[in-house]
This record gives structure tokens, sequence and C-alpha cells, in this order.
């Protein structure tokens, strides 16, 4: 969990090496969507952002590619990040309303 004084998000946070094959990744990915899509709750009773961060933009494009093959529904879930922008994309978002 982050939270600043009036707003708190969850994440689950998946550090992408480039070292899976993309199948495998998208494996993963469906779970998540599986999850959100069954109703389930993660931490506190929400469901969880899911951020993926990633060594490059190459593998930002595939990882994004793979995101598009999911349901609909659930891909609002993902946002892909390389490593180095990780910690100020989630202090972005906390500063959203």
């Amino acid at each position: 969990m982050v939270s600043n004084s009036s707003h708190a998000d969850h994440w689950w946070i998946e550090v992408d090496l480039a070292t899976e094959h993309l199948p495998t990744l998208k494996r993963k990915l469906m779970v998540y969507s599986d999850f959100w899509r069954r109703g389930q709750l993660g931490p506190d009773d929400v469901m969880p952002w899911v951020l993926i961060t990633v060594p490059d933009a190459r593998r930002c494009s595939e990882v994004v590619r793979l995101i598009r093959q999911l349901p609909m529904q659930s891909r609002e879930l993902f946002t892909v990040v390389l490593h180095k922008d990780a910690a100020g994309h989630i202090v972005r978002m906390l500063d959203q309303p």
C-alpha cells in the first residue's frame, strides 16, 4: 500500500528483467486478470493496481502488446514503466484525485 494524507493505493509490482519468455509473462498477466474478473480482492479488500517495471523501451513495447491481448475490462489494471521511472509513477498516481 502506498498512501498520502488523503489517498491510498494498493499495488502489486512485477519487476520484469526480460528473462522470461513472453508466453510465460502473458500467463502471469492472465492470473491477475482472472483474479479481477472473478471479483476477488487483495489486501484491505480492494483490487490492487499492477505495476510492471521493465528494463528498456523494447521490453516495454512487448509487455504493452501482451496487455492489449487481455480481456478489455482488465487492461486498466496494468501499467508498464521503465525500472527507473517506477517510484515516480507511484508518487504521481498519489497526487491524482
